[in-house]
């Protein structure tokens, strides 16, 4: 059997000597572990859009979110608005922004419906204060994004397409230019 004699412990005055050092590797790695969660896309923010001033943030470490705005990306777009399911949420360009009302009414809506959802769930990449509610002539709520009313295509049949982009030059798919915008 052979022992190796070079094996000490640590002796009481020892580690006190040794507390500080122990202490600061401990922080750095605290910090280091908060800045890589800081970085990930785990937070999120809530708005109650029925009035478009009840806003909430809340950061949380849960992938399992389920947004109903979200961020998608496409080669000739971008990065684009979508609701929860992945389809595509556009603007139509005759709209004025910040208006309260919407240009797209009786035939129009039936290809473009106006889109809204009661309370509003966003990645981190959005700020939930850029969206609000505007009633339409028909009674109907519809959210809109930084000031535009948002609408869905009926032509978007499954997740991730943006057929109706570009339509008559006036219907666009709701590029984000936001230099953090990221698809989840």
């Amino acid at each position: 059997m052979i022992i190796n004699s070079n094996i000490r412990f640590i002796e009481e005055g020892e580690f006190m000597r040794m507390a500080p050092v122990i202490l600061i590797v401990v922080v750095i790695a605290t910090l280091a572990i908060g800045a890589y969660l800081a970085a990930q896309d785990m937070g999120y923010s809530t708005v109650n859009a029925g009035s478009g001033a009840n806003i909430h943030g809340l950061n949380t470490t849960s992938s399992n979110v389920s947004y109903t705005i979200k961020v998608a990306y496409n080669s000739s777009i971008g990065y684009y608005l979508t609701n929860s399911t992945g389809e595509a949420l556009y603007y139509y360009k005759v709209d004025k922004p910040n208006t309260g009302t919407s240009a797209c009414n009786g035939g129009c809506s039936g290809t473009w419906p106006a889109f809204y959802t009661n309370t509003l769930t966003v990645p981190s990449s959005l700020s939930a204060s850029s969206f609000n509610t505007i009633t339409r002539t028909n009674g109907a709520k519809q959210l809109t994004y930084n000031g535009y009313p948002l609408y869905h295509f009926v032509g978007d049949t499954k997740s991730g397409e943006a057929n109706g982009n570009g339509i008559g030059g006036v219907w666009y798919a709701y590029a984000i230019t936001s230099a953090n915008a990221t698809a989840p």
